[in-house]
């Protein structure tokens, strides 16, 4: 339910936009850290860009404004604030990778309510019981149920084990959610481990291997640089686990991840969530589009650049719905229930964008597959 707010406080807390015609450039508030080494931020960004690019030469203007985050849930939820604080009206705000961090910047969101809209985030604690935040992509509820759906029909698992990086809401939530539904399917959960992957643990990770080395399936929901680590032990010992399942941030690669599982003599066998298929449609569906390899040269679409693309034209194409029922104003409730709407949609390069009434995207989990080096897609859920 929304909280009931006056007329005078919804102007007080910026809550309408100022429309006065229908060719206003849409305002977007941008939240990460722009100074830090990820390059999936630059990599979004551009997306964004380039999705305004297009936008322009049909007619729609878009306005970033950017605050630096830096590297910490606090440089988060303070950039936030002094985005808030600048005095611009922002139809929306795209604020952080991290689920850490994107936690953080979705707190001040929804206490201004001010839509906010977290790219590749995929814990629910992000959007759950708040009225003004969106994921861009699916949950961690729907992408753990996947996993554990395909571990026990596709992979015959009676026996599992989970290795969760504690420091991190992402890796938290989604061992939850694997380790609930493989109980509801039946799979016997030997052990669910919690380190935190940032400090010194290959020792323990170590015995974790070890001790669960005749299980079926092991579960590795960490980032990629963890999992490249845990990856990396794994061949060291020579153990003989069947399978090795992770999330969605697995499609981070990075070398050393990409080395284990893509590189040559790479004898692991290893399932994982993705945001796309296999490969990006492309060039845009827009006719007379600016293709990707003319806006940035030698450069492919990868999913970064796809997500940055996609939730801008979700943003777009609800605000100019609104424009054009709305006409002068229209208030931040008015832009949620527009997204909320069963009919509402946004076909993207990661494919169909739309959300539930508690505002997660039911965008479908892609399982890829990676045996002898070579990466195929195993399997599709919608549910």
């Amino acid at each position: 339910m929304f909280r009931p707010i006056s007329f005078f406080a919804a102007v007080l807390s910026g809550i309408f936009f100022a429309t006065a015609n229908a060719d206003k450039a849409i305002s977007i508030g941008l939240v990460f850290d722009f100074e830090g080494k990820s390059g999936a931020i630059s990599d979004l960004v551009s997306g964004m860009e380039w999705k305004a690019l297009n936008l322009k030469k049909q007619g729609v203007d878009v306005d970033f404004v950017k605050e630096n985050s830096k590297d910490s849930p606090l440089g988060a939820r303070v950039a936030f604030q002094r985005l808030l604080k600048s005095g611009k009206r922002f139809d929306a705000v795209v604020a952080e990778l991290d689920s850490s961090k994107a936690f953080a910047a979705a707190e001040v969101a929804d206490k201004h309510n001010q839509v906010m809209f977290t790219p590749l985030s995929t814990s629910y604690k992000i959007t759950e019981g708040r009225n003004f935040v969106f994921s861009g992509t699916f949950s961690d509820r729907r992408q753990g149920k996947a996993l554990a759906d395909f571990s026990k029909t596709h992979l015959k698992a009676k026996t599992a084990a989970i290795l969760t990086d504690a420091s991190q809401i992402y890796s938290v939530t989604l061992s939850q959610e694997i380790e609930s539904q493989l109980r509801m399917l039946g799979v016997e959960v030997k052990e669910q481990k919690a380190l935190k992957m940032g400090s010194d643990v290959d020792s323990e990770v170590n015995r974790f291997l070890v001790k669960n080395s005749n299980v079926d399936v092991i579960f590795l929901p960490l980032y990629s640089q963890s999992t490249a680590r845990v990856l990396q032990e794994a061949r060291k010992l020579k153990v003989t686990i069947p399978s090795f399942v992770g999330g969605d941030a697995w499609g981070q690669y990075g070398k050393a991840f990409n080395e284990i599982v893509f590189g040559s003599g790479s004898t692991l066998k290893l399932f994982w969530a993705s945001h796309e298929p296999d490969a990006i449609r492309e060039p845009l569906p827009e006719q007379n589009g600016v293709e990707f390899s003319r806006f940035r040269p030698g450069a492919v679409i990868g999913i970064a650049e796809a997500a940055g693309s996609d939730v801008l034209g979700t943003v777009v194409k609800a605000v100019l719905q609104l424009r054009k029922a709305k006409g002068t104003e229209f208030s931040s409730r008015d832009l949620v229930m527009t997204l909320r709407d069963p009919s509402f949609f946004y076909d993207g390069l990661l494919g169909k964008s739309q959300f539930s009434e508690k505002n997660e995207n039911l965008r479908p989990v892609y399982i890829l597959g990676s045996e002898g080096g070579k990466k195929t897609l195993q399997e599709t859920f919608v549910k």
